[in-house]
């Protein structure tokens, strides 16, 4: 919700553009507990229903959306511009997308019309992470004799370099700091990280003021995001202030006791945004492009327009929900049990 608002121009909202940050936090620390769970209960990661179970989460929604741009581009935008869309569609297929726009020196934070395909430059790093980490986290497990506490060193080092990686190159080249798998996944790390911490039990994670990291971690990203803005230096330095927030956010929440930030996201309209959260992030942009590019602006729509168009968005996502993402994701828990169950007749 938050990078659709700054897409739709809220200008309170500034620096919305963090909410991928926050999604990469959670997104490593949930794939990774379920990982190190897989790990402890069977020594090993199965490889084959991970990705598949991924690839269901995942692809359906994200392609039909890709194939429905292409064609919506076709009919509504320049013929001009088609060649930059089918080249945007085609990274996006192979989920590189971000690589694409690294090289063609892709200015995330400016105003000017962008590739209708841009948002995808976050799947694809994703995607790019779900493919190596459970292949590194089982060799690891392998290399450490099955030690958590060795494998959450080895994987605090690799974010630390990914850390550092981030800061230097920065000051070299902006879009590719801001676009590679290897200058963002320590915000993923961060999240993983999170995860080894919450399953080795230590003792001060289980007191009753660590709800309070809850609240310190809301606080902190609702200030990065009216403080941060277009001519804030991002990724960096600044990109550590909304993961440690998220971290923070997602310790705390775990804790016991009654002071729980996340009893704010339980109402039901932030149950309601969560659950179509994906969808929504993957209709909001074309609908926001694509009016501009028909115009032939580089200047952004009026206020009321893209606030109107991100309106529209929330029940295109929610039909999107409904009828792809749910369906494909029962799909596969049922067609599991049927296996399970002819296996025993």
């Amino acid at each position: 919700m938050l990078v659709l608002l700054y897409h739709s121009g809220v200008s309170a909202l500034s620096g919305g553009f963090v909410g991928v940050d926050v999604f990469f936090v959670i997104s490593g620390f949930l794939i990774t507990t379920h990982l190190l769970e897989s790990l402890a209960r069977d020594g090993r990661i199965r490889f084959g229903a991970f990705y598949a179970k991924r690839a269901r989460r995942i692809l359906p929604a994200a392609l039909l959306v890709a194939l429905l741009t292409t064609l919506a581009a076709w009919i509504w935008m320049s013929p001009l511009l088609m060649q930059d869309v089918l080249r945007g569609a085609a990274a996006t297929a192979l989920y590189v997308p971000n690589y694409l726009f690294a090289q063609e020196g892709t200015n995330y934070l400016a105003e000017s019309t962008p590739s209708v395909f841009q948002h995808y430059w976050s799947l694809g790093i994703e995607e790019q992470f779900y493919l190596f980490w459970p292949l590194l986290l089982a060799a690891g497990f392998w290399v450490c004799r099955r030690s958590e506490r060795r494998l959450m060193l080895g994987a605090a080092a690799l974010t630390a370099a990914s850390f550092l990686a981030c800061v230097l190159l920065m000051e070299v080249s902006q879009p590719w700091t801001f676009f590679s798998l290897p200058t963002r996944a320590w915000e993923l790390g961060a999240g993983a990280l999170v995860a080894f911490l919450l399953r080795s039990g230590v003792r001060w994670l289980r007191a009753k003021r660590t709800g309070l990291l809850a609240w310190a971690g809301l606080v902190g990203l609702a200030l990065v995001v009216v403080t941060f803005d277009e001519g804030t230096a991002f990724p960096g330095w600044s990109a550590a202030l909304p993961v440690l927030a998220t971290a923070a956010l997602i310790v705390g929440g775990a804790a016991p006791g009654r002071l729980h930030a996340n009893r704010v996201l339980s109402v039901a309209p932030m149950q309601f945004v969560g659950a179509i959260s994906y969808s929504l992030y993957l209709v909001h942009w074309p609908l926001q492009v694509i009016p501009q590019a028909v115009a032939f602006s580089d200047e952004p729509l009026p206020l009321w327009m893209r606030l109107a168009l991100g309106a529209v968005a929330v029940p295109l996502a929610w039909l999107l929900f409904r009828f792809v993402e749910r369906p494909v994701i029962s799909w596969g828990r049922l067609r599991k049990a049927r296996l399970r169950w002819t296996g025993v007749l």
